[in-house]
């Protein structure tokens, strides 16, 4: 029986790659995208790697919900996230919903409605902020100095805490620059 797998931001360098690799006869695969994304990239997505992508605010708990029972998803990706590079202060609110409100509406649906949905989370290497050691691992400290990194570690931990409270199947990856 094929699974379903949402992947959150599918259109992205990461959700692009996972999208291409997806074994099709195993998954049915759904992209969802922000409601203003051009509509020439859905089509080529859709047509190119067999996904149906959702345009909707993920911000909303509400339409988050209607879509995820529209879809009853056995895992659920989130590569979406926002920063700014040049400008990292420009907009922390938008930083922030983005980066938090989103992963959280989607840990708070899996809390209520089905604790056997695996969540990936993409977290970021930002969250350790600027090391002083030539090396991180798993044992550094986090510190991160960014907007994008906070939210990220903000996600990161309430995931954790989501994953030992409500005994879910949930994980955060974190990232490094992947170019």
């Amino acid at each position: 029986m094929k699974k379903n797998i949402v992947i959150l931001g599918p259109l992205g360098q990461d959700g692009k790659l996972l999208s291409s690799i997806l074994d099709k006869d195993n998954y049915n695969v759904f992209g969802v995208c922000k409601e203003n994304t051009n509509s020439e990239r859905i089509k080529f997505h859709e047509e190119n790697f067999n996904t149906k992508i959702f345009c909707i605010d993920l911000v909303s708990y509400e339409k988050t919900k209607e879509l995820l029972d529209s879809i009853s998803p056995d895992i659920i990706v989130n590569f979406c996230g926002i920063t700014n590079v040049f400008n990292p202060w420009e907009d922390t609110d938008l930083t922030f919903k983005q980066n938090c409100t989103i992963p959280l509406n989607i840990m708070e649906y899996i809390s209520k409605n089905n604790k056997d949905i695996f969540f990936f989370q993409s977290s970021s290497s930002l969250m350790y902020g600027r090391s002083e050691k030539n090396h991180i691992n798993h044992l550094s400290n986090f510190s991160p100095i960014y907007p994008y990194g906070i939210t990220k570690l903000y996600t990161h931990n309430f995931l954790n805490e989501y994953r030992k409270n409500f005994n879910m199947k949930c994980s955060s990856g974190i990232f490094f620059n992947h170019e």
